[in-house]
């Protein structure tokens, strides 16, 4: 899978910042500078699919639907999606931590493990010590946070829900 993204920042020139893979889908915050990005999803996940049937044997489907794809228009949504994306595995039970998960990318990102996937470091999440992002990305959020995040994440431009027709607290601070 690492060779696949690799072909995405090679071929496509998307800038990878997170990825997470669960058992039936991934989540990925990327930077995609040209208009290609579906071209380069349907790639990446075609390719993968195949390298799984092939390795597993497994004729069903792979993933469990299409890619989408959501814009984030200010640092404050960036941060909260980085969030949401690197505690999916404690959500899911997985894990305790977030830097626990070997099938994440913030392990290698932080100095816990070699990191095999292409990723930018990116200065708005790692500006801060380790322990302090650790600290925050360990720290559940609020249900009401957390759906609104998710509720965002299903339009094309990242727009969180207004709370008694007041902007949402999270338009800017972090979840």
């Amino acid at each position: 899978m690492s060779c696949r993204l690799f072909c995405l920042r090679h071929f496509y020139g998307v800038r990878i910042y997170a990825f997470v893979l669960m058992n039936n889908h991934f989540h990925l915050l990327v930077q995609a500078p040209g208009d290609n990005l579906s071209e380069a999803m349907q790639s990446f996940m075609g390719s993968t699919s195949r390298d799984i049937q092939r390795l597993t044997g497994r004729i069903n489907q792979i993933w469990f639907q299409r890619f989408s794809r959501t814009r984030l228009g200010s640092c404050w949504y960036v941060l909260n999606c980085y969030k949401y994306i690197y505690r999916r595995p404690v959500r899911a039970g997985l894990v305790d931590r977030v830097e626990e998960y070997c099938f994440s990318t913030l392990p290698g990102l932080i100095g816990k493990r070699h990191l095999f996937i292409p990723v930018e470091c990116d200065t708005i999440l790692f500006s801060s010590c380790i322990e302090k992002i650790l600290f925050w990305l360990n720290t559940p959020s609020q249900k009401e946070a957390e759906e609104s995040i998710e509720h965002a994440l299903q339009f094309r431009d990242f727009k969180l829900r207004k709370i008694n027709r007041k902007p949402s607290p999270w338009e800017s601070r972090p979840i």
